[in-house]
């Protein structure tokens, strides 16, 4: 991995690891995802259909983010639920560590990736701190997990997708169409989601007259931190990145420990370097 490409996505580990935090101390978690996500897409659609105008986003990258727009609402929707369900600090570091293995895999049967002996060793390393961090075997661990396991394999999926769209078209129009029409598969027209939100309308609004700050700090959050990820991934392997990536799950444990006042303990820290020296390990391939 080249030092621009780690420095991108070290920035973009801290961006994301500051968004979830304010999702999880939300009072609605889909309402203030959604409302998010909203924002962003609104404040960067014109920047996208002027990019698209010029030639953009080929017709061949189509396919691919539809498929990515959906599987963002999807995620929207199961990260939700277990932000509702379960302690950020084993929530974030399940969801976020799955998709690490996951990526490995799909990238190397699906984009023809490969892994070099070190790079593998130092994969093994963020996932068994990942696991270190989750510290399964509390009490009342199981809190949130299933939904967090689910949706790291979310994670994973647009990953990879995205890996192949950013192939195709530039970062930007890339992904300001993708967040717009996943906003868009939140309203009535996707169906899994819609009866949710109508019957959340008014917590939504609640939502956005208790927090219209921080989903503007969110909305910026979710937006700088998904460009720089999607623009490593055009100067680096997606599976380096995606471990990489997860430098937010350190970010998390210290956000749960000193914002949100969560009974982390040492191990969960030491879970934490253990990521890091994984992720040093991949720098260096």
């Amino acid at each position: 991995m080249t030092s621009v490409a780690l420095m991108l996505v070290v920035a973009a580990a801290l961006l994301h690891a500051s968004w979830n935090g304010l999702a999880k101390t939300s009072g609605d978690k889909l309402a203030f995802l959604w409302l998010a996500m909203g924002m962003a897409s609104v404040v960067l659609l014109p920047v996208a259909v002027a990019l698209c105008i010029r030639g953009g986003v080929p017709a061949s990258s189509v396919p691919l983010l539809a498929a990515s727009a959906a599987l963002h609402a999807v995620y929207l929707a199961t990260l939700s639920r277990a932000y509702q369900h379960g302690e950020f600090s084993r929530v974030y570091p399940i969801a976020r560590g799955l998709s690490v293995a996951l990526v490995g895999v799909v990238a190397w049967l699906a984009l023809g990736e490969g892994l070099s002996p070190w790079g593998i060793v130092a994969v093994i390393a963020v996932i068994a701190g990942v696991a270190v961090v989750a510290e399964p075997w509390r009490r009342n661990a199981a809190a949130g997990v299933g939904w967090a396991l689910v949706t790291g394999c979310i994670i994973a999926a647009y990953s990879v997708v995205d890996k192949a769209g950013v192939q195709r078209a530039q970062p930007l129009p890339y992904f300001v169409l993708m967040i717009a029409t996943a906003c868009a598969l939140l309203a009535p027209a996707c169906a899994l989601l819609a009866p949710v939100m109508w019957r959340r309308r008014r917590h939504r609004a609640a939502e956005w007259r208790r927090n219209r700050r921080s989903l503007a700090i969110a909305a910026v959050g979710t937006l700088g931190a998904y460009l720089l990820v999607l623009q490593a991934m055009r100067l680096s392997a997606a599976a380096y990145v995606a471990a990489c990536r997860e430098l937010s799950i350190v970010a998390s444990v210290v956000i749960a420990r000193v914002v949100m006042a969560e009974q982390t303990r040492m191990v969960r820290l030491a879970g934490a370097a253990l990521i890091t020296v994984g992720v040093v390990g991949l720098a260096r391939v």
